[in-house]
């Protein structure tokens, strides 16, 4: 908090004038705040329209617009809803992490409460196989995780 009683955080980070999901509450990682306590700059009062907010600047490249309108969200039909979604990337161990908690919430809304997840991992000189079992496959089992092999992969 600034000496003028404003929060100091960066605009990608606030959220003003448009309704949000429940979802996109997150108050693990974040928190609310009153209108007042936004830095001037950051808040206009005015509400945003899809080309960015309404006072001129523009919305930044590769964020997403927010919707306009009212209620809990942009409407949807149910033929404008995917059925299934099917993500590959390529992570770092910290990426890894991070990623959890998007899979985590992609399964909470699944059939069954499940993702199905798949990986592909390369080494040029071979896993080790004690190493394979203790730090793959022993956790994941302790998981009461159930393997689906590849045809080319097995423990």
């Amino acid at each position: 908090m600034g000496e003028d009683g404003k929060f100091q955080v960066p605009r990608e980070k606030v959220v003003l004038d448009r309704p949000l999901a429940e979802d996109e509450v997150d108050l693990d990682s974040g928190f609310l705040m009153v209108p007042s306590c936004v830095p001037d700059e950051h808040y206009s009062g005015k509400e945003q329209t899809p080309g960015g907010i309404s006072d001129g600047s523009p919305a930044k490249p590769g964020h997403l617009t927010p919707p306009s309108g009212t209620g809990a969200g942009p409407a949807t039909t149910p033929t404008d809803r995917l059925k299934r979604i099917s993500l590959v990337f390529k992570a770092t161990r910290d990426q890894v992490f991070k990623a959890f908690p998007a899979i985590a919430n992609l399964a909470d809304k699944s059939d069954d409460e499940k993702v199905k997840i798949r990986i592909e991992g390369t080494a040029a000189d071979g896993y080790d196989p004690s190493w394979l079992r203790n730090a793959v496959e022993e956790p994941l089992d302790e998981a009461d995780i159930e393997l689906e092999m590849d045809d080319d992969t097995s423990f």
